[in-house]
């Protein structure tokens, strides 16, 4: 596995820039999106919510400004067709790959591993997904995100990509002070 590649053990990213302290305590909320096949071509390793550029991102990146830099309780966590399900401030490099099925295979038991850990470690208050069918496959088999979802704390992007990007922005902007 490339250095890239590694799964930091830590949880995603707390969406902050590293200079700021949170405004004040906020209850945490997890948002996992897909990757992007919109990348940013910088050479150099990027964090991976800096690196993809699709429209998630840049909802995320115009609801970061409007809140002033952070949004306080915000964990981030990206489903890469490369390398799994990682937090977003793991540095990753340009690529170009799909999720086929067989990669899906590949990727479950890591993805739902990851996904385990972190919800073992954070009583996340809400989790959105916003995940195409088939970047949903590798997180179905996790019995703690199925018993997230019966407690009604999980939300997943429905409908055309417009109505799901109008999701995204008023879901954080639900958790913004």
């Amino acid at each position: 596995m490339s250095k890239a590649a590694r799964q930091p053990a830590g949880p995603p990213l707390i969406l902050a820039f590293p200079d700021q302290q949170p405004r004040r305590a906020a209850p945490p909320v997890l948002l996992i999106l897909a990757c992007s096949g919109q990348k940013s071509p910088a050479p150099e390793l990027l964090p991976a919510w800096e690196r993809y550029t699709g429209g998630a991102y840049r909802v995320l990146r115009g609801a970061l400004a409007a809140a002033g830099g952070q949004i306080p309780g915000l964990t981030l966590g990206i489903l890469s067709a490369r390398y799994g399900l990682i937090p977003g401030n793991q540095p990753i490099p340009t690529y170009e790959q799909r999720l086929t099925p067989a990669q899906v295979e590949v990727l479950t038991p890591t993805v739902v591993a990851t996904v385990e850990r972190w919800l073992a470690a954070t009583p996340y208050r809400r989790i959105y997904l916003h995940l195409g069918a088939r970047y949903r496959l590798p997180l179905a088999p996790s019995a703690a995100l199925a018993t997230a979802h019966q407690a009604g704390i999980v939300t997943i992007s429905a409908g055309g990509i417009g109505q799901q990007l109008q999701q995204i922005k008023t879901w954080l902007r639900a958790g913004t002070p």
